[in-house]
């Protein structure tokens, strides 16, 4: 069945959980020193060899455009390492194509996930301190 589908970004949930979410502003900015990432492509749960390389062109809290060697649709999704000269840093990065080719050979991917050890390197990447700041807890997360 062909048609069109309409899709809506959620900002509120109604009674009775009357919950409302803040807009995202997001301000990408240029790393202050190259930064550059090991990648493979996640499917079906399972993660491709990370042996595609790409090269941070600006980040943000939420996402970062990435300079890469192929095609990559919209809704890939990827797991990526930070690379520390020849090594690759611990910790696993996952984010998500949401634009391909926001210029010739780059696209936008918003991380879904960040471990607490790589939080400080993409902070310092953007120039931002490491300070922590309290984020109050979603009523929608239960622990």
């Amino acid at each position: 069945m062909k048609g069109t589908l309409t899709i809506h970004e959620v900002f509120a949930v109604a009674a009775p959980f009357e919950v409302r979410l803040q807009g995202i502003h997001e301000k990408l900015v240029a790393p202050r020193a190259p930064l550059e990432l090991r990648y493979g492509l996640v499917k079906n749960k399972q993660v491709a060899e990370l042996s595609h390389v790409a090269h941070v062109e600006a980040l943000s809290e939420q996402g970062m455009e990435l300079r890469v060697g192929e095609d990559l649709p919209a809704l890939s999704d990827l797991q990526l390492r930070i690379l520390d000269g020849e090594a690759l840093k611990p910790g696993d990065l996952y984010g998500k194509v949401l634009k391909a080719n926001v210029r010739a050979n780059v696209v936008y991917l918003r991380l879904t996930s960040v471990p607490p050890e790589l939080r400080p390197v993409l902070d310092a990447a953007r120039g931002e301190s490491a300070t922590p700041v309290a984020v109050p807890e979603s009523a929608l997360v239960s622990t």
